[in-house]
């Protein structure tokens, strides 16, 4: 009988994890996924806030002094133009990552939020303005002491064949 206890209490647990899959542990989501739901909801709540008076944005971008920020911007004013947004501003940094209190485009964009110019900021993606959670939360929390959004450019998916 010993030699069947193993079994028999391996099939248990199996069978319970199966009848319960509430019970079984989860793995958290990554950090990542938490900060885009932060940046769709502080979005959401600066929109509604918006009303009837518009939304204002600056057109962000962070290149390096070999890229040209300019297709970046073209792809900004278009989707900005699509929503019926105003732009209010156009800032860049061509030092390539850094910490984004340190660029002084990225501060501009900031004092046209802070001084009521702009409801939010567009970027092309997430790295520019960062790829490390911790300064990115940063970056959100500020701009939601402010009620204003950070949005970045829809991926576009091209098809396959």
């Amino acid at each position: 009988m010993e030699g069947n206890a193993p079994l028999t209490d391996t099939l248990v647990d199996e069978c319970d994890s199966w009848m319960h899959p509430l019970c079984t542990p989860r793995k958290p989501a990554p950090k990542s996924n938490w900060l885009a739901a932060r940046r769709r909801a502080l979005f959401e709540d600066a929109i509604k806030a918006c009303g009837t008076r518009g939304v204002k944005v600056v057109a962000y971008e962070l290149t390096t002094i070999y890229e040209s920020p300019e297709p970046a911007f073209d792809a900004i004013r278009a989707y900005v133009r699509a929503q019926e947004w105003a732009l209010a501003g156009m800032c860049t940094d061509r030092e390539g990552m850094t910490v984004p209190a340190v660029r002084d485009g990225w501060l501009e964009a900031r004092k046209l939020v802070a001084g009521g110019f702009a409801t939010g900021i567009v970027t092309v993606s997430r790295s520019a303005i960062s790829t490390a959670d911790k300064e990115y939360e940063g970056e959100l929390e500020w701009l939601a002491a402010r009620d204003a959004f950070l949005v970045h450019l829809p991926q576009l998916r091209t098809p396959t064949r």
